[in-house]
């Protein structure tokens, strides 16, 4: 009863969304990959900006402190 009723939902929205079950899951993966990769590149950004700081302050402190 339970498995049918399950099937039953499935059918249904896949004739209100246009979409098998299938279907659907392979947008939901993709619009998944697509938000990792967004993410994964910000924060890539962040460590690229905060290695480029952290480099920018250790020469300002080489060049001031080192007598020359």
């Amino acid at each position: 009863e339970i498995d049918r009723l399950h099937k039953n939902q499935v059918q249904q929205l896949e004739v209100i969304s246009s979409l098998s079950a299938e279907e659907a899951k392979e947008q939901l993966v993709e619009s998944l990959k697509g938000e990792a990769k967004n993410e994964a590149m910000a924060y890539i950004q962040n460590a690229l900006e905060e290695a480029k700081l952290t480099a920018l302050v250790s020469l300002i402190t080489v060049t001031f402190t080192c007598p020359g």
